[in-house]
C-alpha cells in the first residue's frame, strides 16, 4: 500500500504500488523495483528437519507410561551437551536428544531410556596436516570405552577461535582400539568435496576437529575434545559495507570513511581490531578484526533521519550489534534502505537492531549464529524471507513483530518467546517449538500472536503449554485459536 500527500501537485509518495518502491534518501524521492525474495533449503537441512519430524511423530506413538519414564529419567539426570554444558531437560527432550542422535548414524530409534552413564571426553589429540594428508594423532594409545566415536569438522574457515559453534558436518564414525593416529583425508575430501592434493597448498585458514564417544546403541553421547590447526597465511575475515554515498557514509561514522583508523574507533576500538580497508565506489572492505560489537545506532537513522547503509556481508567479524545498529530510532524517521544483512557470526541483536517501520526494505539476510534476539530485533520487516534460526534461544517482546514474510520459521533452539513476539506474523503457517519453555510473561495472553486471522496454522509444543493455565491451554495458544484455524500438536 502507498501512501499519497495531496497538495496540488502531489509533494510526498511513500510506500509501494504494483511492486514498485517509493522512498526518500539524501538524494530525494526515488522508485525502485521491490526484489522477489526466494527461499531455498539445502539437502542436509532437509535431512535434519525430516529427522526431527521423525522422533517427533515417534514420541506419539509411545503410550502414557512409557512417555512418564522418560519424564522419570529426565528429573534424575541432566542432560551434558557437546560443549560440557550441563543442562536440565525435559523427558521430551531427551527423548529427542538421543534419538536423533541414533537417527544421525542410521541406527533404530528407542522408545524407553537407557541405562544412564557419564561418557568422558576422548583421549587429547592432535591435528597434522601436510601436503601427503590430514591426521588426528592421540597423545596415547586410546581404546573407547563405549566402542564407538563420533568424528566432526567445520567447513574449513578463517577464525582463530577454537569452541565456535558453526555448523558441525559428521565426517566419520570409527571404534579405536589402541588407536595412536588415525588418517582422515579421505573422509576430509569427501565430507567437503576436496581434493587435499589441490587444496592443502592454496588454504589458508584453520581445521577444526571435534571427537566424541557415542551414540553406540544408547544415543547416549559425551562432550567434545577438540583440536585445530592452522594452515598457511591466515586469511582475515572482513566485512563489506555498501552506502548510498561515501559522504554519508562519514556522517554515520563521525569520521572519515576512507580511513582504517576511524572505522576502528567507530566501532568502539575492538581489542581485535580491523587491519585493512579497501574503497571502492561507495563500497567499503574492512578485514582483520575478529569479536567486534556493532554499538548502538552506528548505522541508524539517528545522524540525519535517513538510513545510507544499503548492505552489510560478513565472514565473520561481527558477533553482537546493540540497540538500533542498523534500524530506525524511531517511527518519524525516514526509514532505513538496508536490503542486505549476511552476518553470520552474530550472536546476540540489542532493541530495535533491525527495525524499520517507515521503510521495510531488508530481504536478503542471514543469521545462522544468533542466540539472542532482543526486544523489537526485527520489528516492521515485512519483506524479510529468511526463515532459519537454527540457534536462537530467546526471541524477546516484539522480536518479529509484523515480520510478515515468515511463514514456517525453523527454530528448533528456541525456548522462550516474549509477549508480541510473533504480532502481525500474518504468513504463518507451520511452527514447531520442541524446547519451548516461555510462551509470553504469563499463562494468560501475552499478545504473542496478536493480529493474525483467517489463516491456517500447525503449532507445535510441549505438553506443559496445554494445562499451564489453570488445567487450560496456554492464553496465547487459545487467542491464537479463537482467531484461526489451528492445529496444536502437544509434545
Amino acid at each position: 500500500m502507498a501512501r499519497v500527500t495531496y497538495i496540488l501537485p502531489i509533494t510526498e509518495l511513500t510506500g509501494s504500488i504494483g511492486g514498485v518502491t517509493f522512498q526518500r534518501n539524501a538524494s530525494g524521492t526515488i522508485a525502485r523495483l521491490k526484489p522477489i525474495p526466494i527461499t531455498t533449503r539445502s539437502g542436509r537441512m532437509l535431512v535434519n528437519e525430516e529427522n526431527v519430524n521423525k522422533v517427533v511423530v515417534y514420541w506419539h506413538t509411545l503410550n502414557s507410561f512409557q512417555q512418564n519414564i522418560w519424564d522419570l529419567f529426565a528429573d534424575l539426570y541432566d542432560h551434558v551437551n557437546e560443549w560440557d554444558e550441563s543442562r536440565h531437560l525435559s523427558g521430551f527432550q531427551w527423548f529427542m536428544s538421543l534419538n536423533l542422535n541414533l537417527l544421525t548414524w542410521s541406527k533404530a530409534m528407542q522408545d524407553a531410556p537407557p541405562v544412564f552413564s557419564v561418557v568422558a571426553k576422548p583421549t587429547p589429540y592432535i591435528l597434522s596436516a601436510n601436503s601427503t594428508g590430514l591426521k588426528i594423532i592421540f597423545d596415547d594409545p586410546y581404546t573407547a570405552p563405549r566402542t564407538q566415536c563420533s568424528l566432526y569438522m567445520l567447513r574449513p574457515i578463517r577464525s582463530t577461535t577454537l569452541n565456535t559453534r558453526r555448523y558441525l558436518y559428521k565426517v566419520k564414525q570409527f571404534t579405536p582400539v589402541a588407536m595412536s593416529e588415525m588418517d582422515v583425508t579421505a573422509d576430509f575430501e569427501a565430507t567437503f568435496n576436496l581434493t587435499w592434493s589441490t587444496f592443502f597448498p592454496s588454504f589458508t585458514g584453520s581445521l577444526v576437529a571435534h571427537v566424541k564417544q557415542g551414540p553406540y546403541l544408547d544415543g547416549l553421547c559425551g562432550p567434545f575434545g577438540s583440536a585445530k590447526i592452522i594452515t598457511g597465511s591466515l586469511i582475515p575475515f572482513s566485512v563489506q559495507l555498501k552506502f548510498d554515498s561515501l559522504a554519508n557514509a562519514s556522517g554515520m561514522i563521525g569520521g572519515d570513511a576512507t580511513i582504517l583508523v576511524d572505522w576502528n574507533l567507530a566501532f568502539g576500538s575492538p581489542a581485535h581490531p580491523f587491519t585493512s580497508i579497501n574503497v571502492s565506489g561507495n563500497t567499503v572492505t574492512l578485514s582483520g578484526a575478529e569479536d567486534v560489537t556493532v554499538p548502538d545506532s552506528l548505522f541508524s537513522t539517528d545522524w540525519d533521519g535517513f538510513g545510507h547503509l544499503i548492505s552489510v556481508i560478513d565472514t565473520g567479524c561481527l558477533t553482537h550489534a546493540e540497540n538500533h545498529a542498523f534500524g530506525d530510532m524511531n517511527t518519524d524517521s525516514n526509514g532505513t534502505i538496508l536490503e542486505t544483512a549476511i552476518l553470520p557470526a552474530l550472536q546476540t541483536t540489542g532493541v530495535g537492531c533491525f527495525w524499520s517501520y517507515a521503510n521495510p526494505v531488508l530481504v536478503t539476510a542471514s543469521f545462522p549464529s544468533l542466540i539472542t534476539a532482543s526486544d523489537y530485533s526485527f520489528g516492521y520487516q515485512k519483506n524479510m524471507v529468511v526463515q532459519n534460526f537454527p540457534s536462537l534461544v530467546t526471541a524477546a517482546e516484539g522480536a518479529f513483530i509484523s515480520c510478515e514474510k515468515l511463514s514456517t520459521p525453523l527454530m528448533p533452539k528456541l525456548h522462550t518467546i516474549g509477549p508480541l513476539g510473533f504480532d502481525g506474523c500474518i504468513g504463518l503457517t507451520v511452527m514447531l517449538f520442541p524446547l519451548l519453555g516461555h510462551l509470553g510473561f504469563t499463562a494468560g495472553d501475552d499478545l504473542v500472536f496478536q493480529n493474525i486471522a483467517g489463516k491456517t496454522i500447525t503449532l507445535t509444543v510441549p505438553v506443559y503449554f496445554q494445562t499451564n493455565n489453570g488445567g487450560n491451554p496456554d492464553g496465547d495458544i487459545q487467542a491464537l485459536a479463537a482467531a484461526n484455524a489451528l492445529t496444536v500438536i502437544y509434545i
